[in-house]
């Protein structure tokens, strides 16, 4: 048997032909932190290949490439997720497990049993989510012909988490606020929907003043306490994401200007403790994302269409633009109401007094409104007969 070869970025990688249903013939790559963790990999997948993978190891080497292919964030946020999913089917062989089996584990999971209240919906969508990438996964390495992930419904009784705009009122304090040092952040999140990562890495060079553009070069991402800076790659300053400055916060930006990092840290870019700190000392009740979101309703109220909407606030998709706007209209509908009911009441108000003038103490549509009426204009002809007959 060969030697396993340690590869330049010190990793340690096992190869072995194994045989495929059909008679068709793979070769396979098994890598380890040690020689020892790769071979433990190739003896477990070749003696595990006639009747059929553990989803254990398919996951493993999953998230071994996965995580790797994605933002710090994203990766983290899948942590969690596949420790759950890895819990429940560990030791499954990963071809024997149907629908059936992942509905039962949605449910499970998302119910927690009788007396728990139920998880919210999107904690749930995660780990169906990682299901299904790991399951693609599979298809590719033909470890299963068919994904059962597909199809698989979420627990109606998991609450879904909507992050509503702040209020009118919050808005005006934050714009009213907004000065000098950190009180800038939460405006300039209002009023450019930008995300945490990518306001943090702006600096002043970054504000085109003559285009009134602001551009987002950099995202910081927080690795524990700790930031580190991702540029965003582009050819050409065209390819950079931009956000038009509102003359609003033109008012508020120029008195300010600098140089350098806009929220600057003591020793450069902010850590998560100094962020985390010099948000709470704001005390705004609102987080970054429901300012973004506000944002989108500012873009909604003036007419943009979705897909203009879509390249302002850098999303991935027209479906999130219409995701954020159903949840800004769910949450106007009842003001929008409650103001159209306030006005076509006091219409009727002041059309009722139009007919109290004209009818006396009656209206024109009763009875008693129409003889009062009738009486008036018989006594004003009978005054108009006699006063002909004492001229004649």
């Amino acid at each position: 048997m060969a030697k396993a070869r340690k590869r330049s970025d010190g990793r340690y990688v096992e190869t072995a032909t194994v045989a495929l249903p059909g008679g068709r013939k793979k070769r396979k790559y098994f890598y380890g932190s040690t020689a020892a963790e790769a071979r433990r990999k190739m003896v477990e997948y070749t003696g595990e290949i006639t009747r059929g993978r553990l989803f254990s190891a398919v996951s493993d080497e999953w998230w071994e490439r996965h995580q790797r292919a994605v933002k710090y964030n994203t990766a983290e946020s899948y942590r969690a997720p596949l420790k759950d999913v890895k819990a429940y089917f560990d030791d499954w062989a990963i071809d024997a497990i149907e629908p059936a089996d992942i509905q039962k584990f949605v449910y499970d999971y998302g119910l927690q049993g009788a007396g728990l209240k139920p998880r919210a919906r999107h904690t749930v969508e995660l780990r169906v989510n990682v299901l299904s990438l790991i399951f693609k996964f599979a298809l590719t390495n033909r470890d299963v012909t068919v994904s059962p992930v597909q199809g698989i419904e979420i627990p109606a009784a998991c609450p879904t988490a909507v992050r509503l705009p702040p209020e009118r009122a919050t808005m005006d304090t934050i714009e009213k606020d907004a000065g000098g040092s950190f009180a800038l952040y939460p405006a300039l999140l209002l009023l450019t929907g930008m995300r945490r990562c990518e306001a943090l890495g702006l600096t002043w060079e970054d504000v085109d003043w003559d285009a009134r553009k602001i551009y987002m070069r950099r995202m910081v991402e927080f690795h524990g306490n700790a930031p580190v800076v991702r540029e965003y790659s582009a050819k050409s300053k065209a390819g950079i994401r931009s956000v038009p400055l509102m003359a609003k916060l033109l008012k508020i930006m120029a008195p300010l200007k600098g140089a350098g990092l806009i929220f600057p840290g003591k020793n450069g870019i902010m850590t998560k403790g100094e962020y985390c700190a010099a948000w709470k000392r704001l005390g705004l009740d609102v987080t970054a994302h429901q300012l973004r979101h506000a944002y989108a309703g500012l873009l909604h109220d003036a007419g943009l269409d979705d897909l203009s909407s879509k390249v302002i606030l850098g999303v991935s998709s027209t479906k999130v633009v219409q995701d954020i706007y159903t949840h800004i209209d769910k949450a106007r509908a009842v003001d929008d109401a409650r103001c159209k009911l306030d006005a076509a009441a006091n219409t009727q108000k002041q059309q009722a007094r139009v007919r109290v003038r004209v009818c006396g103490e009656g209206t024109r549509d009763t009875a008693e409104g129409m003889k009062r009426r009738r009486k008036r204009v018989r006594d004003r002809s009978a005054g108009r007969y006699h006063q002909k007959r004492q001229k004649v």
